[in-house]
């Protein structure tokens, strides 16, 4: 199983292309397909952070994804996102995706 290609910004609005730009040794990326998994990503935030301080390099990314038939409002929403996370470190880590939740997964399972 590989990660796919995927592309989106962060809340800094830069663009991002994952794996591709994964700069770290080991790199953790949570994606959330449901509301009620944000939760579930939540509770992964102070691991994460105490391996950032263990591991030298590591690139720890949340994404976000949107249910597909919020895409006509993406402005909207990453707007929205970044003025509920100020923190600058945050926002460059929160990559918001607009994906066929489908299509990504059988595009893993391909490689």
């Amino acid at each position: 199983m590989t990660f796919p290609t995927v592309s989106g910004s962060n809340l800094l609005r830069q663009k991002q292309n994952l794996p591709r730009d994964l700069q770290g040794q080991l790199n953790l990326v949570f994606i959330p397909f449901q509301r009620w998994h944000q939760t579930e990503v939540d509770s992964w935030s102070t691991l994460a952070e105490q391996l950032e301080k263990i591991v030298p390099g590591p690139d720890l990314l949340r994404t976000t994804d949107p249910p597909e038939r919020w895409t006509v409002i993406q402005g909207f929403l990453n707007e929205g996102m970044r003025a509920g996370i100020p923190n600058p470190k945050t926002r460059a880590r929160t990559i918001t995706l607009y994906l066929d939740k489908a299509n990504f997964r059988s595009a893993g399972d391909a490689g």
